[in-house]
C-alpha cells in the first residue's frame, strides 16, 4: 500500500494525482480508461478558494515536476488570472474539458 502525501497535501487539491504519481514512483502503472461521459465530477461547492489551490499546486509541481523546472515557473497562475477564469467560461482553459464550472460568489 502506498501511502497518501498527506505531509504534502492537507485538502483535497491534488491528492489524487499525486497519489497516481506516488504509484508510478514505486514502479506501479497508472491507468485511466476512456469515458465517453465523466463518471464523477469533482465539485468543491461554489466557489474555488484560490490561495489553497494555488498553494497545493505550486507544491505539486515542485515535487513531481522537478525535470522541468520551466514548467513549474511558467505554470503559475495569479489570482487575477483565476478570477479571469471564471468570467471567461467559454476560456480555452477549458475547452474541450466536460467539467462543471466554478461559479464565483458575489458578496451579499
Amino acid at each position: 500500500d502506498i501511502p497518501w502525501r498527506d505531509d504534502l497535501f492537507k485538502g483535497f487539491h491534488f491528492y489524487d494525482i499525486s497519489h497516481s504519481f506516488e504509484m508510478n514512483r514505486h514502479g506501479f502503472e497508472v491507468g485511466i480508461p476512456k469515458m465517453e461521459n465523466p463518471w464523477c465530477i469533482h465539485d468543491s461547492g461554489k466557489y474555488l478558494d484560490v490561495e489553497p489551490f494555488e498553494k497545493a499546486r505550486t507544491t505539486f509541481l515542485e515535487e513531481y515536476i522537478t525535470e522541468n523546472k520551466e514548467i513549474s515557473k511558467e505554470s503559475r497562475m495569479d489570482k487575477d488570472a483565476y478570477e479571469g477564469l471564471y468570467e471567461q467560461k467559454n476560456s480555452d482553459y477549458f475547452k474541450g474539458l466536460n467539467v462543471k464550472l466554478f461559479q464565483k460568489i458575489s458578496p451579499s
